[in-house]
C-alpha cells in the first residue's frame, strides 16, 4: 500500500530507474526490520527517487534505509508531526529524503575511491571537445597563452 508513494512517479523515470525502484520497493516491503516503518521508508524514498544513484544493490539500500530511519527518528518525527507536513504547506520531508540520497552517494564515492566499486565505463562520462575535437589539451589550454603568429 505504501509503495504507491513511489509508484506514482515511475512514469516520470527512465526505464532503468523505474525498474530499480520497483525492485527496491519489493525489497523494502519484505524487509523484516522495516515492517512497522514502511510508511516512513517509502516517504523518504519518494523524496530521494529522482537523485539517488543506482549502483548499490536494493537489499543494501534497504539496510541503509533502516539504519537511516533509526538514526534520524527524532528528525522524522518532528517533520511528520509539524503543522507544515499536516497541512501540506511545505515539503518538510524533502530535505530528509535528499539527506538519505546524499548518504548513499557518499558511501558509493568512498567505495569507488577505495577501488571497491567499478563504474564499468571505458570512456569518461563527460567529454568536452567541441569545437576543438583534435586538441588533447582542450579545455585546459588558454588561447591567450598561445603565441600570436606573425
Amino acid at each position: 500500500m505504501h509503495r504507491a508513494l513511489i509508484e506514482q512517479h515511475f512514469k516520470h523515470l527512465n526505464p532503468e530507474r523505474s525498474a530499480y525502484f520497483a525492485k527496491l520497493a519489493e525489497v523494502v516491503e519484505a524487509h523484516p526490520a522495516l515492517g512497522m516503518t514502511q510508511n516512513v521508508a517509502f516517504l523518504v524514498l519518494e523524496k530521494a527517487l529522482f537523485c539517488m544513484p543506482l549502483q548499490m544493490e536494493p537489499e543494501q539500500v534497504a539496510d541503509r534505509l533502516n539504519a537511516f530511519l533509526n538514526a534520524h527518528r527524532s528528525t522524522l518525527r518532528a517533520a511528520m508531526y509539524s503543522r507544515e507536513f499536516l497541512t501540506g504547506a511545505s515539503d518538510v520531508v524533502g530535505p530528509i529524503g535528499m539527506r538519505f540520497a546524499a548518504e548513499i552517494s557518499n558511501e558509493l564515492l568512498e567505495l569507488y575511491n577505495r577501488g571497491e566499486l567499478s563504474e564499468g565505463r571505458t570512456e569518461p562520462m563527460y567529454r568536452f571537445a567541441w569545437p576543438d575535437y583534435e586538441r588533447p589539451d582542450f579545455p585546459y589550454a588558454d588561447p591567450d597563452d598561445e603565441p600570436v603568429p606573425g
